[in-house]
């Protein structure tokens, strides 16, 4: 369904999940997915009269019931009005003959949903469709063919075979995950150790300690997360190639919030935006060992941000 879509495209209707879960709805509607663009293009508010997103998200809340948030490992599907927003984003690509599906589409499409909620708030911050089609018209998302990513600092030369495979699986998910690469492969290693049909984010987490930066940024975290780990049985499960082996839709959601975090450094994504992605999904049995071994959003953001060139780098904090 989402072959056409690029990275960006990709992780706007992740986001949209996200949102949806949020406000406690049972469907991505079409105000969650214009919520996901801009949270993952904070420049298409530029089409915007006034450039106020969070005034989009304000009038959203006052337009809908508020209901209890949904956990994020709950699958929530599209609405009617959500499908024909990805029907349209295809139209409109084909139209401007674009190969590939861009956040820039996925705008065009909430403005052909007419009497959608997403429609009518766009239309009272001054979008109009034909305007909207003109301006992008005119200034073209590029089209790059193909994603293909670096999992190494310095880019290195092509992917290696593990990677490929996830490539060719196109996991929306971690198409941003650049030096993270290794420490998904390493969750993969521990999940195929104990056999188990997909990898979790315990997996995720155990696959972080080894990792010489964590250690360095964290000290005595590992120790204490092995000591907190609760002992599994030893199932008789028939062993899975490796290459096989699906992540589970918190890991998936950890991974896109580590894009995130990382993105509002301006630093590519590492294991330290995983750790981080990790204690964001509350309701995982990683976050809460984290949290037992007393990290917090704050801690781990202030551990990520580079240090003031003028001051001494913060002495790490021991977790044992």
């Amino acid at each position: 369904m989402f072959e056409r879509y690029t990275e960006k495209a990709r992780r706007v209707i992740f986001f949209a999940r996200y949102e949806a879960a949020q406000f406690g709805s049972e469907y991505i509607e079409t105000e969650h997915v214009l919520l996901g663009l801009f949270r993952e293009n904070p420049d298409l508010a530029l089409y915007l009269k006034d450039g106020q997103v969070e005034a989009i998200r304000k009038r959203i809340q006052a337009l809908t019931e508020p209901q209890p948030k949904i956990s994020t490992s709950v699958d929530l599907p599209l609405s009617r009005e959500s499908k024909l927003v990805l029907r349209y984003s295809a139209d409109e690509a084909k139209r401007l003959n674009h190969e590939h599906i861009h956040p820039e589409h996925l705008l065009l499409g909430l403005l052909r949903v007419e009497g959608s909620l997403a429609e009518r708030i766009l239309q009272e911050h001054g979008l109009r469709l034909s305007l909207v089609r003109e301006e992008i018209a005119r200034s073209a998302p590029v089209e790059t063919g193909r994603s293909r990513f670096s999992f190494g600092r310095r880019g290195g030369a092509g992917l290696p075979p593990w990677a490929a495979k996830f490539e060719r699986q196109k996991g929306f998910w971690m198409l941003a995950m650049q030096d993270a690469g290794r420490v998904l492969h390493l969750a993969r290693r521990e999940a195929n150790q104990r056999n188990s049909p997909c990898i979790e984010t315990m997996d995720l987490l155990l696959a972080l300690m080894i990792e010489k930066e964590v250690a360095e940024r964290f000290p005595g975290l590992a120790e204490s997360v092995r000591l907190r780990r609760k002992p599994e049985p030893d199932p008789q499960r028939e062993k899975v190639s490796s290459f096989e082996l699906p992540f589970t839709e918190e890991c998936k959601f950890a991974c896109t919030l580590a894009t995130e975090e990382a993105a509002q450094l301006g630093q590519p994504t590492g294991p330290g935006h995983l750790l981080m992605g990790l204690l964001r999904v509350e309701s995982c049995a990683a976050a809460q060992i984290l949290r037992d071994c007393g990290l917090t959003e704050a801690g781990i953001r202030a551990q990520l941000r580079p240090p003031p060139p003028s001051s001494d780098p913060e002495q790490g904090r021991s977790y044992v």
